[in-house]
């Protein structure tokens, strides 16, 4: 009865490894699936609008949309990857700090909502606060800049006027780069503040929210 009991879970366990590769490969397959038609929209959109005509906007709107459903295809294949594999050794890139908090106002500068318009209000400045000391630091670099990314184009969309201000700086002991966003806009409730890092959390997840 040992020896049948012992030799019973080696079978279950290649089961589930091969049934979790093809999660992967179908999950993969779906995700390319998606976004090549998503990248053709944009593409064809983007050379369409350049002439001067009464469709304009509405091919503007067009692209605009597609970008928006590419970058939520493309955060979903992100968080299933993360769901289920642990986090492996991340990359060891050699990030210039300054260029990074560049690119990232840069593209958030250029973003637009679901309507087309501007992320980036008419009455709200964005500026960067970047200590001299602060150069070149190791890490994962897309992951960063996608993370850094994302804070700040949340902060644009909920600051009405002010500013919002990406900040670089060295930690106190000086062994890391503290990245910081600051904004004016309308904040988290303090009973919300511990659920944010939740899952696709959002604080007014109602039908009717005033945000998207």
């Amino acid at each position: 009865g040992r020896a049948g009991g012992g030799g019973g879970g080696v079978p279950g366990h290649g089961s589930c490894t091969e049934e979790g590769s093809d999660n992967r490969k179908l999950k993969g397959m779906v995700m390319h699936e998606l976004r090549s038609p998503l990248h053709g929209i944009i593409g064809l959109s983007n050379t369409l609008s350049q002439d001067e005509s009464p469709m304009q906007k509405p091919l503007k709107m067009i692209g605009s949309s597609a970008e928006r459903v590419l970058e939520l295809v493309t955060n979903l294949m992100d968080y299933w990857t993360l769901a289920e594999e642990p986090v492996g050794e991340l990359a060891q890139d050699a990030i210039d700090v300054g260029a990074l908090v560049s690119e990232v106002v840069s593209r958030c500068k250029a973003a637009t909502d679901k309507r087309g318009k501007p992320v980036q209000k008419q009455k709200v400045e964005l500026t960067t606060s970047m200590a001299e000391d602060v150069g070149v630091l190791i890490g994962d670099q897309q992951s960063l800049l996608q993370m850094l990314y994302h804070m700040v184009h949340n902060a644009l969309k909920f600051t009405h006027q002010g500013k919002v201000t990406v900040g670089a700086m060295p930690s106190v002991d000086g062994v890391c780069v503290q990245l910081v966003v600051e904004d004016t806009g309308i904040g988290i409730h303090k009973e919300n503040q511990n659920r944010i890092f939740e899952v696709f959390h959002q604080e007014d997840a109602s039908e009717s929210r005033k945000y998207e």
